[in-house]
């Protein structure tokens, strides 16, 4: 349970690092439509979990919705937290693993 305290402060962070930096600055520069900015940023988002193919497919369709929800509100800590919750969910029941022992290792025995 301690992971669902501390992934989403990890999520918040890689919120910030692509909501904020990829597509609030390409909204800022105005040279892009939002569709556009969406599936960039949304894209290299998927890229980010190469080489795992399944993975990659799932975090750029929810990239899609993460990337318009943030552009209309702007709010990284809601998006953050849900990112880690579900991504805490995710590892305990798709990946069967525990992200806790595999960060922690010898701290949580």
């Amino acid at each position: 349970m301690p992971i669902l305290v501390l992934y989403p402060i990890f999520g918040i962070l890689q919120q910030f690092l692509l909501m904020a930096l990829v597509a609030g600055n390409l909204q800022k520069l105005n040279k892009f439509r939002t569709y556009s900015i969406i599936m960039l940023t949304a894209s290299l988002f998927g890229l980010l979990h190469y080489p795992y193919w399944w993975l990659v497919i799932g975090t750029f369709t929810l990239a899609v919705f993460y990337i318009y929800i943030y552009l209309k509100n702007r709010n990284l800590y809601v998006l953050g937290i849900f990112h880690g919750w579900l991504g805490a969910i995710f590892y305990y029941t798709v990946v069967d693993k525990d992200p806790f022992l595999e960060v922690f290792g010898i701290l949580s025995m």
